[in-house]
């Protein structure tokens, strides 16, 4: 027994020892404000200071550094070139020993900053290190600065994936949606990053950063198609960098092509592609979808060899006047054919995602209830040779009957069709065509369905060939 307690009273200072030293560990693990004291190497005014030192890619173990020179000929030393095109920065960058290449370098214009993209030639473990920038041959030491390194991924973890980027195009300003999932809790540790892999400023990965941003919301919505799912959303708004705004001539008229990097944590995901709009892109599209539609009719008037192609499709024969019903149906046809090649257009053409635009079930029930009149009218509309008009067919007939008397029924459906048709047209041009078709509301639908019914109802009703004096006459001949 004597021996038992002898033995735990010499062992108790070295699990409070050990306990130290954890503590100490987890401390310094847990709190990475706590700088470290590697960097004093310089004795004296350094040359230049390191005024940013930051990891912007976790997987490619690539920084940005940014370095202040406090002499503008210091500067020319060991930079060539001025503005965008470095042509060498006679520099060398080390994490503790860590060799790093230089990705990319540009300079800012004001003449005594240079900022570089660096990648380190191996990992950086995690933990307080130093950034040391010296002359080329590693004679002159420039500036240091202390900096902490993240942790690294030991297993396999969760990368960000991106599932719908919606719209995937837009001007500077537009707000862009990113569902996906593993973003994080924190929209602080989110990056946006908008690149082309085309140009002359390429850095070692074939690429080049023309702007960044930073969300405004994350949330979490629930999967319309699995409600037990949940989707993460992130919300964010096209910078307005000028290189990611700049555009040639045809990318001012079919949009400018690059790539949306999303980063968590340092963490990329995989590149979508994305296409930046100028300000005068929807006028160049419904130019572009008016010219198609106008072309289109003007083939099918060709083919028939019909100067007067409109009033042939909206002329009804046996009463010579123009009927209401086809006038309706093609009114509609022409809007949702014009309307369908706009979003085409911005689909095929401007977005290339390969997609075919939907129809949406909205637009289908309005071209039946068009459709559906047109085919019931001409059931109706049995008349007689002896009651066709030898007059010229005039507007006004849209609205009268054979008589010259002015129908209610035809009024009220030609005024909720043309104000149908304007109120969509409006919706179209205000709305972002380049998630397609916009929906008309129901009460809309069924303003429509009504007038039309009010209008086969009063056909019925009227046509002189469907009451029981007509029939009885007919029968007896």
């Amino acid at each position: 027994m004597h021996k038992l307690i002898l033995s735990i009273l010499l062992l108790l200072p070295s699990f409070l020892v050990y306990s130290q030293v954890v503590e100490e560990k987890k401390e310094v693990r847990e709190n990475p404000t706590q700088k470290s004291s590697a960097c004093h190497s310089i004795q004296g005014k350094p040359l230049a200071f390191i005024e940013v030192f930051q990891l912007i890619n976790l997987s490619r173990e690539q920084y940005e550094v940014m370095i202040n020179f406090h002499d503008p000929q210091e500067r020319s030393k060991y930079v060539v070139g001025e503005g965008y095109n470095i042509q060498d920065a006679k520099v060398n960058i080390e994490i503790d020993g860590v060799s790093t290449r230089i990705a990319s370098s540009q300079a800012i214009h004001d003449k005594i900053r240079l900022k570089l993209n660096i990648f380190s030639l191996n990992q950086v473990s995690e933990g307080w290190h130093c950034a040391r920038i010296t002359s080329h041959d590693k004679k002159t030491v420039l500036a240091e600065l202390p900096f902490y390194s993240p942790e690294r991924m030991e297993a396999p973890s969760n990368q960000p994936i991106i599932k719908k980027l919606h719209p995937s195009g837009g001007v500077a300003g537009d707000t862009i949606m990113v569902y996906g999932e593993y973003f994080g809790k924190s929209i602080d540790k989110i990056r946006i990053e908008f690149l082309t892999k085309k140009g002359e400023n390429l850095n070692y990965w074939k690429e080049e950063i023309l702007a960044d941003s930073v969300p405004y919301t994350l949330s979490k919505e629930e999967d319309p198609k699995n409600d037990k799912k949940i989707t993460e959303v992130v919300r964010f708004s096209i910078p307005g960098h000028p290189k990611l705004n700049t555009f040639s001539i045809m990318e001012w008229l079919f949009g400018k092509r690059v790539y949306i990097r999303v980063l968590v944590n340092n963490r990329p995901a995989t590149l979508e592609k994305f296409t930046i709009l100028n300000d005068n892109w929807r006028a160049i599209i419904i130019f572009m979808s008016l010219l198609i539609t106008i072309v289109f009719i003007g083939t099918l008037a060709l083919i028939i060899h019909q100067k007067q192609f409109y009033a042939l499709i909206v002329l009804d024969t046996k009463t010579n006047m123009y009927s209401l019903s086809k006038a309706q149906a093609f009114a509609w046809l022409v809007v949702l054919l014009g309307s369908y090649f706009y979003v085409a257009i911005c689909s095929g053409i401007i977005l290339q995602n390969g997609k075919i635009p939907d129809f949406n079930y909205s637009l289908i029930g309005l071209m039946g209830i068009s459709v559906g009149g047109l085919l019931t009218s001409n059931y109706l509309d049995n008349k007689d040779e002896e009651i066709k008009r030898n007059e010229k067919p005039m507007l006004i007939d849209l609205i009268r009957n054979p008589e010259g008397e002015i129908e209610l029924p035809k009024l009220q459906l030609l005024g909720f069709t043309a104000i149908a048709i304007l109120i969509y047209i409006f919706n179209l041009l205000q709305s972002n065509v380049l998630g397609g078709l916009p929906d008309l509301p129901s009460t809309l639908h069924t303003l429509l369905l009504t007038s039309q019914g009010g209008y086969i109802g009063g056909k019925a009703i009227s046509n002189p060939n469907n009451s029981p004096l007509k029939k009885k006459e007919k029968n007896k001949k």
